[in-house]
């Protein structure tokens, strides 16, 4: 686990905000974490982007089937799951009827044996006679459905001819509006990746910016007591001139990084849909980092059972029906279908296998991303020891007060490390978990 204090994203301390013709300086807000996923969902360009394509695709459908004389909301699917319906309704009232007719006549048997006296008759006489409700009740509930049922027959077959002419318009009308509709179940889940990743990696750069800054700092003393020495005769004016190219590299490094903090600023504004002078501050985050085992142990997940595979097949299954409606008199169109079930059956293998390919690839990412993180640890734990020897030496007059700057510096610089592993481990679970859906995060990556 770990905490990073607050990072304050912006160097400008306050921000112009012109009110009534007074301009008036305001603190940053603060935006946290979960604050800027909400924001990005509700109102960042990604997302409107997905909504104003699936509209779009809705009413391409829509144009389609009006231009060709079809229903906009009554499809032959539709027609054809009521048209089913009814005939189970059809099929089961007369066989509860026939059923009962069954029994009725062996009852009548059964009392015909009987005689006129017998208690049997009585009874057998209550079922038949409750028999003949029920199939008076059946009767009028199968005649009340085939009305409905001879109806629809005509125009299921009507509009499904009228289908069949623009099949390849609806088709395609279609396909957009499903890749819309699965956009609007996958595209948050990437806006929420993407988000934490340029929050973490504004975090990330500006503990950098801010360590390279004390770094700048520690050269220009380095610097100084170098034109001190020289001054006294002894520093050579190549230990000056290696120490006048330090800090200039040192500002250099600087100045790209100033650059970097600014270029993630843009692209976090521009997730969360706010305007390119917005000034803000980053709360502070706790990332909770779980062990690679636990990972490693899960079983591997029914991939078969994401969405981008269970498209696929449903394109395939398409292609099949259209094969088995394809007349093999006609050898063009035959074979062009033959192909094009080929071809379908290819994309389904091929798709196994990427979103396959990704899983595997987050699952090494892990454990990559881990070892990294052990190591800079170890790093971290051996910069602290030669801190806690040069702060002794110091205090023993082993050392100048900018030696031991210098050992807090590299101390500092491991801290910076280890906090970056941590996040990159922490991206790499992000990434594994929406592999085990069948995203691929890198689609839309900003880091």
């Amino acid at each position: 686990m770990l905490t990073k204090g607050k990072f304050i994203c912006s160097l400008i301390v306050a921000a112009g905000i012109f009110l009534g013709g007074l301009a008036a300086a305001q603190a940053a807000p603060v935006i946290t974490l979960e604050k800027a996923k909400i924001m990005a969902r509700e109102e960042g360009s990604q997302m409107k982007t997905v909504e104003i394509s699936y509209s779009q695709a809705e009413i391409s459908l829509a144009q389609v089937r009006s231009q060709n004389g079809l229903s906009a909301n009554y499809t032959i699917d539709d027609m054809k799951s009521d048209m089913d319906r009814l005939e189970a309704l059809i099929d089961e009232g007369e066989n509860a009827i026939r059923l009962l007719e069954e029994s009725v006549a062996e009852w009548e048997e059964e009392i015909a044996g009987l005689e006129p006296g017998d208690p049997a008759v009585s009874a057998l006489q209550t079922n038949i006679d409750q028999a003949n409700r029920d199939i008076a009740e059946y009767t009028r509930q199968v005649e009340e459905i085939r009305p409905a049922y001879a109806n629809i027959v005509p125009r299921y077959y009507e509009q499904k001819s009228r289908e069949d002419q623009v099949k390849s318009q609806l088709r395609s009308a279609e396909t957009s509006l499903e890749s819309a509709q699965d956009a609007l179940i996958t595209q948050p889940h990437i806006i929420d990746y993407n988000v934490e990743q340029a929050y973490l990696s504004l975090l990330a750069a500006g503990d950098e910016l801010a360590h390279q800054e004390l770094v700048v700092q520690n050269l220009e003393k380095m610097l100084q007591r170098e034109e001190k020495l020289s001054e006294l005769g002894r520093s050579t004016p190549l230990d000056l001139s290696e120490a006048e190219e330090n800090l200039r590299q040192g500002r250099e490094t600087s100045l790209t990084l100033q650059q970097k903090v600014e270029s993630l600023q843009r692209t976090f504004r521009s997730l969360l849909g706010l305007p390119d002078t917005f000034v803000f501050d980053l709360a502070e985050v706790t990332l909770n980092i779980s062990g690679e085992k636990t990972v490693l142990d899960e079983e591997m997940p029914d991939l078969t059972s994401t969405l981008t595979y269970l498209r696929a097949r449903e394109a395939l299954e398409q292609k099949k029906e259209d094969l088995e409606d394809t007349s093999e008199s006609d050898r063009n169109d035959y074979r062009s279908a033959e192909l094009a079930v080929e071809e379908a059956e290819l994309d389904l293998e091929n798709t196994l296998k990427s979103v396959t390919d990704n899983y595997q690839a987050r699952v090494e990412a892990i454990v990559l991303a881990a070892e990294t993180l052990s190591n800079a640890a170890f790093s971290l734990q051996n910069a602290g020891d030669e801190l806690e020897k040069a702060r002794m030496q110091y205090k023993l007059g082993m050392i100048a007060l900018l030696d031991l700057e210098q050992q807090e510096l590299f101390f500092r610089e491991a801290e910076s490390k280890l906090f970056t592993a941590q996040q990159d481990y922490h991206l790499a679970l992000l990434a594994y978990r929406l592999a085990r859906e069948g995203i691929d995060p890198d689609t839309a990556s900003i880091r």
